[in-house]
């Protein structure tokens, strides 16, 4: 009958084979990335295509992006808002700020009870609405 190997033998025998195989291990033993593994920080000589596409994909959604809070904040300006707390939690988010960072604000400014949620309900109808606008007025979403 063979002998029975411990964890931490077999353990060693197979990072020793990985290793002669040329296989670079992203983690240190203890479970911990050995360098910053984001996409942002490639040390490649030549990006492949695969990171080329990655590149073009991210330019093309920060370009979106950007115009989407043009927007926004135009919306910001020239919409008629139902009432005051509508228009701080569109101005926070014209701005930027995440939802549940809108709710904590406009709770100790305004003295309303909102959460993360119907600050999301509201953005998604004021949104919606801005969107609608934008395309009446013959702003086109991809120019």
């Amino acid at each position: 009958m063979p002998k029975q190997l411990s964890l931490k033998e077999l353990t060693d025998i197979w990072y020793s084979k990985l290793k002669n195989s040329g296989f670079q291990d992203a983690e240190n033993r203890d479970g911990n990335l050995r360098t910053f593994s984001g996409r942002g920080h490639l040390k490649h000589k030549e990006t492949s295509e695969s990171d080329a596409t990655w590149y073009a994909g991210r330019q093309e959604y920060n370009n979106i992006k950007q115009e989407y809070y043009y927007l926004a904040e135009h919306f910001l300006n020239s919409h008629r808002f139902s009432d005051k707390t509508e228009k701080q939690i569109w101005k926070l988010h014209s701005e930027g700020v995440s939802y549940r960072n809108i709710a904590k604000e406009l709770n100790s400014k305004l003295k309303v009870k909102l959460n993360k949620d119907n600050v999301n309900t509201t953005i998604k109808r004021l949104s919606s609405t801005m969107v609608e606008k934008a395309r009446r007025y013959g702003v086109s979403e991809q120019e």
